[in-house]
């Protein structure tokens, strides 16, 4: 009984190390990985693999006309995933753990906000088409104008 029980133990503690070792050797994302979403979810997202959407970058496919896009980094794909705003909604922000690269080729002027968790404007971009990063562990909604 007693060997039964020192080998029982024995298994469980060498188990028990090599997954604290092996994790700590990963990325520090929650288990499972989830997905970065937004709600309201009715924006168009879609993933690219890494080498065409570097970091704090719109993926290759770039960002259409009256459109506020948004790449972030997706663990659970381990590529960029692009949101592609149009519509005039604050969003909420779910599961976006890495800086993003953001592009504003809204027109009319409309100008895209990051909000913090108590919704005051913590970064504006204007409609230039240009590429901006921003730090989304401070962002918790954004609005397209």
């Amino acid at each position: 009984m007693k060997k039964i029980l020192v080998m029982t133990v024995l298994v469980a503690a060498t188990v028990l190390s090599s997954a604290t070792s092996s994790a700590a050797t990963t990325q520090a994302f929650p288990y499972p990985y989830p997905s970065p979403t937004v709600y309201p979810n009715d924006v168009y997202s879609f993933h690219k693999p890494g080498e065409f959407c570097p970091p704090y970058s719109v993926c290759d496919s770039g960002c259409p006309v009256g459109h506020f896009c948004v790449g972030v980094w997706d663990p659970s794909a381990q590529m960029r995933k692009q949101f592609n705003f149009y519509k005039c909604t604050m969003y909420s922000l779910s599961n976006w753990y890495s800086d993003l690269g953001a592009v504003n080729h809204q027109t009319g002027g409309a100008v895209a906000r990051l909000y913090d968790r108590n919704k005051r404007v913590i970064q504006e971009l204007p409609p230039d088409n240009k590429m901006y990063g921003a730090n989304v562990r401070e962002a918790w909604y954004i609005k397209a104008c």
